[in-house]
């Protein structure tokens, strides 16, 4: 279970000079056949996209979520009691973890840099989990928070998921987190798992 989530707080990008590319995304160790990959040319000519997850971004993608978690519980808790309490084997394992169990993971790569994550966990056959949604502090604010999950939503909904749910440690910390995913549609619920979570969302697909 993740510590925090953070989003963009933006709802539009940053101005961009180029979109395109929406063809399927092809690589032999893909996890996610035929998903269409978007690709924005930013005016300072860096190549930016949300694509599923490969093996080797694994790490980076580890980097990212412990980079923004010591931002927002920096005065509390260390890496070191960051990596005991989360070891993000989900990651390491992110195969079996998501893509084969009707999820995925995906990541926002600036020229091949891994700056930003996000997930779709299955509970069940008809409720997923939005997990993992995480992003460097130089990519907030421009919208990349609102297009992932957007992105997210669309997996969902073709694999048959009728509501996602979320879960978030502490409101306090983690106000513009919950301020986004209100504009996204998410509601707040009772309590759905025995984690250290406090706060509880869900939205209809």
């Amino acid at each position: 279970m993740a510590i925090a989530q953070q989003f963009g707080q933006s709802r539009h990008a940053a101005p961009f000079r180029l979109a395109f590319n929406h063809s399927r995304w092809h690589e032999k160790d893909k996890a996610v056949a035929g998903f269409s990959s978007v690709k924005l040319l930013t005016l300072t000519g860096s190549v930016v996209e949300i694509r599923p997850i490969q093996q080797h971004q694994a790490e980076q993608a580890k980097q990212v979520i412990t980079t923004v978690c010591l931002e927002v519980w920096q005065d509390i808790m260390t890496e070191k009691e960051l990596k005991r309490y989360d070891p993000m084997s989900d990651i390491e394992q992110v195969r079996a973890h998501y893509f084969d169990n009707s999820g995925v993971f995906l990541v926002l790569v600036d020229n091949e840099r891994v700056v930003g994550t996000g997930a779709i966990r299955k509970l069940n056959d008809e409720i997923c989990e939005l997990k993992r949604m995480w992003f460097l502090k130089e990519y907030r604010g421009q919208g990349w928070g609102w297009k992932m999950a957007q992105r997210l939503f669309d997996f969902a909904k073709q694999s048959g998921y009728q509501k996602v749910r979320l879960d978030l440690v502490d409101e306090e910390r983690q106000l513009q987190a919950i301020k986004l995913y209100k504009r996204l549609g998410f509601y707040s619920i009772e309590r759905y798992n025995n984690g250290s979570c406090n706060v509880f969302m869900e939205k209809l697909l």
